[in-house]
């Protein structure tokens, strides 16, 4: 009989889950990755930050409704994470574990999914395709590179460089009265069992010519 509490209280708990889960709506995620120099002009960072797109987050989005954050109290965060999380999804400033807490309770809480499989398939999704190596592509056959570091380029023709590889239009994102291009954020519909590209919703918020800095 000392088991029936406990029994009852696991009922519950799993009634309650799968009901707040089904009550969470989005209508696809989108993948945010960093160019670490651009954000440390403007942030303190640590020393020698990698010379790669990084992951930012991966969020629930609507077309049209709010989008929604912070969709439980429990960060039920696992201690045990991939370690392949402390070279794809660094904080920049310098607690990572801190970083995917933010990132976990924020968006991953209303991702439909564990801790677990949320960081899981945004590992998934930025090993799909490697933006800094997209950006090395030539924008005509045999012309140089599109954007290194250091570079600059047309933002239009960064946008057409990413869509000729996934497909789908992403989106540039620049910091304030600047032309460091910060972000790059790629969208998927809502099944991460087989991730498909989607477009981004238009994002005008880059200049028409952009540097990825040094």
């Amino acid at each position: 009989m000392k088991l029936l509490p406990s029994l009852l209280f696991s009922m519950f708990f799993l009634h309650f889950y799968f009901y707040y889960s089904a009550s969470i709506n989005f209508d696809y995620f989108m993948l945010a990755e960093t160019w670490p120099k651009s954000f440390c002009k403007k942030n303190q960072c640590i020393p020698n930050v990698p010379l790669e797109f990084t992951v930012h987050g991966l969020w629930p989005k609507n077309n049209t409704r709010p989008h929604t954050y912070e969709c439980s109290t429990d960060p039920n965060l696992v201690d045990d994470m991939d370690t392949k999380l402390n070279k794809v999804w660094p904080s920049l400033t310098g607690n990572n574990k801190k970083f995917w807490n933010q990132e976990w309770k924020r968006h991953g809480t209303c991702s439909k999914m564990s801790s677990v499989n949320y960081f899981n398939h945004a590992i998934v999704l930025y090993e799909k395709n490697n933006i800094k190596d997209i950006l090395k592509k030539p924008l005509t056959p045999g012309g140089a590179a599109a954007l290194t570091p250091g570079g600059a380029a047309n933002s239009a023709d960064i946008q057409m460089l990413i869509k000729s590889v996934t497909g789908f239009e992403p989106q540039l994102d620049c910091e304030k009265n600047s032309a460091d291009l910060l972000e790059v954020r790629l969208c998927f519909d809502t099944d991460l069992s087989n991730p498909t590209y989607i477009s981004c919703p238009s994002h005008l918020v880059c200049p028409r010519r952009i540097n990825l800095p040094l």
